[in-house]
């Protein structure tokens, strides 16, 4: 078996994972926090990594990042903004380098990457370029054989075939949507895997936009700005109240405001998607529990899935798109 890695670098949170070649599976998930560490312009290559605080530090381009691979309530590094180009970054690729050297064994046959609806044409021969063949970026060598890069949500339409959740009916579109921390896509296929590109779109709305919607109405109730964006959305993913001065708020309370603005941003990418009379669809991404109800809505006629763990649904799909790949490639050359 082959040594397999997937990384889904977004804007909210990285998320990697391995298969070796004993058929061993790990997976992790950390924030998307980046900052340029103090010692900035620096030459050549440097090893360093704070295995106590899980601070490491890559380089891209001469520039010293530093990250944090821990799981954090709140990011104590500010994740970067919100920006098209993102995926062609130095950050990005600096986020990317830290999860492969997260993941483990530097010798690589296939590396998946994943990259929002609406870039994906613009940055996947970048992307490729960067992270295939021998590279450095700071954290010891790597070798990577071959990488492929596909759409974010177009992992979750392969774990939903793959576990039977959705209907197999060639004559039927999949509609997956998938709200993330900047964006919500949507990808369409047809006959099972076939992208269907005209019917694929991303709009900027996702759980920072909800969040930022909230601090709004707890500035507007108490008084008071909260700063952190990252301690809303803590607050409503763990059920936890937000504490606001001197009082703990039930951030769940304001779920029925929020509702109006969630169904703005459900309709814009359904304008986009066009006609769906044909469409199952599957809601993935770390913020579909706040869309999943919002989307029943906006497809009352249609069939509405979510997926199981849906902040992992696209890795675990570019997983099995990753093994599909090395089977294909083994079976090719052993026809040659």
């Amino acid at each position: 078996m082959s040594e397999l890695r997937v990384v889904d670098t977004g804007f909210g949170n990285v998320k990697g994972a391995a298969l070796d070649s004993a058929g061993n599976r790990r997976t992790i998930i950390f924030p998307s926090g980046i900052e340029a560490d103090g010692a900035a312009q620096i030459r050549g290559f440097q090893v360093s990594a704070d295995s106590e605080s899980n601070e490491i530090y890559p380089v891209v381009d001469g520039v010293r990042y530093r990250v944090c691979t821990e799981a954090q309530a709140v990011p104590r590094i500010k994740r970067p903004a919100p920006s098209d180009n993102f995926q062609s970054s130095p950050e990005h690729v600096a986020l990317t380098a830290v999860a492969l050297h997260a993941l483990g064994p530097t010798d690589i046959d296939l590396l998946v990457l994943g990259t929002p609806v609406h870039t994906w044409r613009m940055h996947r021969e970048q992307l490729k370029r960067t992270f295939t063949g021998l590279c450095n970026f700071g954290l010891g060598p790597l070798r990577i054989a071959k990488t492929l890069v596909f759409p974010q949500p177009y992992g979750s339409l392969v774990q939903a075939h793959h576990s039977g959740a959705i209907v197999a009916d060639p004559t039927i579109s999949t509609v997956i949507l998938d709200p993330g921390w900047y964006s919500l896509d949507g990808l369409t296929a047809r006959n099972g895997l076939d992208v269907d590109p005209a019917r694929s779109h991303g709009v900027p709305f996702g759980m920072h936009a909800l969040c930022t919607r909230l601090a709004d109405f707890l500035e507007r109730d108490f008084g008071l700005r909260v700063g952190q964006i990252d301690r809303i959305d803590y607050a409503l993913r763990t059920d936890r109240p937000l504490r606001i001065g001197t009082k703990d708020i039930n951030l769940r309370l304001y779920l029925p405001q929020l509702r109006p603005f969630i169904r703005e941003g459900v309709n814009s990418i359904k304008v986009k998607l066009g006609s769906c009379e044909d469409a199952q669809v599957v809601v993935t991404g770390g913020g579909s529990p706040f869309f999943i109800e919002t989307i029943r809505e906006a497809f009352p006629k249609n069939h509405v899935v979510q997926m199981r763990n849906p902040i992992e649904g696209n890795l675990q799909g570019f997983l099995v798109a990753a093994q599909a790949a090395c089977k294909a490639d083994r079976n090719f050359s052993a026809g040659s």
